[in-house]
């Protein structure tokens, strides 16, 4: 690894901890073709946006994965989950319901069979390898029609993978070592300071409109 890079890493990882320290847990956002690593140009932005914690392994608990929703409401709805198990020693159950007073949405966590496949970031926080990943819970979420996305006729199954059918790619230069490849993929720092207006525990309504869009073509009921 050339020292650009690696001191570049070295500042993305302090930066990480800091925030880990700070709050809990830090929250990974990846997709729309950003890119901050050195001599990195983002690489194709194909697949549903996800984001992930970091920290909750920490806390004894799972970390989160949601598929296919913005920054502000990725970061409402794992803020949220995240103060209900540090705040209320709350421990999510994969098939369990869970719903909120300020989302429309229902959501089940699902067990995620290749956590090594897509959160490298927790994993390299963690010093743990990607045989070995810490474990994972995608929450899926339902549709305007109140549809999972295992179940028929649901809107938009292309922004949900299925749990063990998605695994984190992109394109990155010849010597950046995949240990920071969840760090190229992060959203540059326009995109991080967008997302930090966004209180911790509050939800963007802007952000809730804009993921509503997304998992449904529907117009919503009345």
């Amino acid at each position: 690894m050339n020292a650009r890079i690696q001191a570049w890493l070295d500042q993305e990882e302090a930066r990480l901890a800091s925030v880990i320290r700070r709050h809990g847990w830090a929250i990974e956002y990846i997709g729309g073709g950003f890119c901050s690593a050195p001599g990195c140009d983002g690489g194709d932005d194909e697949g549903p946006p996800f984001a992930y914690t970091v920290g909750l392994f920490g806390l004894g608990h799972p970390e989160l994965l949601v598929f296919g929703v913005d920054p502000g409401t990725a970061h409402g709805l794992l803020n949220t989950l995240g103060d209900r198990i540090r705040n209320d020693d709350e421990v999510l159950i994969p098939g369990q319901l869970l719903t909120f007073s300020d989302w429309t949405h229902r959501v089940i966590p699902e067990e995620v069979p290749n956590p090594g496949e897509i959160v490298f970031t927790a994993n390299r926080f963690y010093q743990r390898p990607d045989e070995v990943s810490v474990p994972v819970f995608q929450l899926s979420y339902d549709d305007f029609e109140g549809r999972f996305p295992w179940e028929e006729g649901y809107s938009a199954p292309e922004m949900q993978p299925r749990p063990g059918t998605f695994r984190a790619c992109a394109t990155y230069p010849r010597d950046l070592p995949r240990a920071a490849r969840a760090w190229a993929s992060r959203p540059s720092s326009r995109a991080r300071r967008a997302v930090s207006s966004t209180s911790a525990s509050g939800w963007s309504i802007a952000s809730q409109v804009e993921a509503l869009r997304k998992v449904s073509t529907e117009s919503p009921p009345e």
